[in-house]
């Protein structure tokens, strides 16, 4: 995960698939950013994650509860099919943007 911050907002960029073993080692460093640094939307770019499963799909709801908690816009960027189709499935692309 590489997370980048500008004064507009904050990126959380997956490095790998979103499965278990990877939220478990960064759910914790995500949230700190969000809670510590005021820098406006966070957006998720999942362009290099080709496979999801329940518990990224926790985290990533975990993400906008956060974000939204703060009043801050949260969006998905860069899914793939696949994954677009899960989050369309899941109704969550009417819970927030996936672009």
């Amino acid at each position: 995960m590489d997370i980048q911050v500008t004064k507009d907002k904050i990126v959380i960029q997956m490095l790998s698939d979103l499965t278990a073993n990877v939220v478990k080692d960064n759910i914790k460093r995500a949230e700190d950013y969000i809670d510590k640094d005021n820098s406006g939307a966070v957006i998720l770019d999942l362009s290099n994650v080709e496979n999801i499963d329940s518990i990224g799909i926790t985290f990533i709801v975990g993400l906008y509860k956060t974000s939204s908690g703060q009043e801050r816009d949260f969006k998905v960027i860069g899914a793939n099919d696949h994954i677009t189709n899960l989050f369309h499935l899941m109704s969550l692309d009417e819970v927030f943007p996936i672009e």
